[in-house]
C-alpha cells in the first residue's frame, strides 16, 4: 500500500555504465526505502553515446518506479549530462518525467552529507569517482573546498585493455595528473586518510582477492600499489576476479585503482577507506540546490 504520511519519490539516476533508482520516503529528513541498480553500456563500440538505448534503460526504471507507488518520478544526470551538450534538452523531450542536471558542486556537497555526516576534520580528505566526473572535498583552515573534475573510470580506459603495461598505465597517470594540474589543486596539509566512495566494483574485487566478505575496506598506498603490480602477473590469473566484480565492464577496476592511488598521492593520504555514497538517496534533500 501507498504510505498516506510521506511524499514517495522515484529518483533515476544515470550514467553512461549504468541506471539507477532510489526510492525515497519524504517524511522528516527522508529515508530510502528501495534501491536498484542495473549495469549497462551506452555507448557503442565507436566511443559514442547511444541515446536510444539509455532512454529505453530509463523508461524502464520509471516503469519500475511507478509499480512501487511513487508519487514523483525524477531522472537526474551527472558528468553524462554534463559532458554530452545538448542530452538534457533531448531527455527532456522524450521522457515523461523531468530531467535535472546536477552540477559537480552538488556532488560534492552530497559527498560532504554522507561520507562526513558529522563534520569534517583537516586531517581527512574524501571524494566519489564516476564514469565521467570524480568530486573531492577537503577541509582547508577550517572551510570546505569542493573540486569537480572531469575524470572517471570511462575517460581513462584503454580500448580491450583490462590490465594496462607499464606504458599503459603511465599515460593513465600523466592523464590524472593533467586533470589535476589543470585545476590547479593544491592540497597544503597532509591528510591522515582518504574517504574513497563511487568504487564499488574496485572494493569487490580487493575483497574477493583477499577472500574476505562483502564490504567496506581499508587500504594502505603500499598495499595497493602491490596489488596494482601483481595484477600482471600471468600466474596469478585475476581475470576472474575482475569479471566477478563488474561482468559488464572488467575494464573500470584498474582504472578505479589508479584514480585512488593518485588521488592518495595528491592528498598525501598513506591510507584509504571506502564508503559506499548513493546520489540518488540525497539530491531531493532540503539544503541541496539546483542549477
Amino acid at each position: 500500500m501507498k504510505p498516506t504520511d510521506g511524499t514517495r519519490r522515484g529518483i533515476i539516476g544515470i550514467y553512461t555504465d549504468r541506471v539507477a533508482l532510489s526510492v525515497v520516503e519524504k517524511q522528516g529528513e527522508g529515508y530510502s526505502i528501495y534501491r536498484k541498480q542495473e549495469e549497462r553500456d551506452f555507448v557503442t563500440k565507436e566511443g559514442k553515446l547511444n541515446v536510444s538505448s539509455l532512454i529505453e534503460g530509463i523508461l524502464e526504471m520509471g516503469e519500475l518506479a511507478g509499480k512501487i507507488c511513487c508519487d514523483e518520478i525524477l531522472c537526474q544526470g551527472y558528468g553524462l549530462l554534463r559532458y554530452h551538450q545538448g542530452l538534457a534538452a533531448l531527455l527532456k523531450q522524450k521522457l515523461p518525467f523531468p530531467v535535472q542536471e546536477i552540477s559537480g558542486i552538488q556532488q560534492g556537497s552530497i559527498l560532504l552529507r554522507q561520507v562526513f555526516p558529522k563534520g569534517m576534520g583537516d586531517d581527512a580528505a574524501g571524494f566519489w569517482s564516476g564514469d565521467m566526473s570524480t568530486q573531492l572535498v577537503w577541509q582547508e583552515n577550517h572551510q570546505h573546498r569542493i573540486e569537480s573534475l572531469p575524470l572517471g573510470w570511462r575517460l581513462l580506459s584503454q580500448e580491450g585493455v583490462l590490465i594496462p603495461n607499464r606504458i599503459g598505465e603511465e599515460r593513465m597517470r600523466q592523464q590524472i595528473r593533467t586533470v589535476f594540474r589543470g585545476r590547479g589543486i593544491r592540497i597544503k596539509e597532509k591528510k591522515s586518510i582518504l574517504l574513497a566512495a563511487g568504487l564499488e566494483q574496485m572494493t569487490e574485487f580487493l575483497l574477493w582477492i583477499g577472500g574476505s566478505c562483502p564490504g567496506e575496506i581499508s587500504i594502505t598506498k603500499e598495499t595497493l600499489e602491490s596489488v596494482m603490480r601483481l595484477m600482471r602477473k600471468e600466474s596469478l590469473n585475476c581475470f576472474p576476479a575482475l569479471e566477478r566484480a563488474s561482468e559488464l565492464f572488467p575494464q573500470k577496476i584498474f582504472c578505479q585503482l589508479m584514480i585512488l592511488r593518485e588521488l592518495m598521492e595528491l592528498t598525501g593520504a598513506d591510507r584509504a577507506k571506502t564508503s559506499s555514497v548513493r546520489l540518488e538517496d540525497q539530491t531531493l534533500e532540503k539544503g541541496i540546490s539546483r542549477r
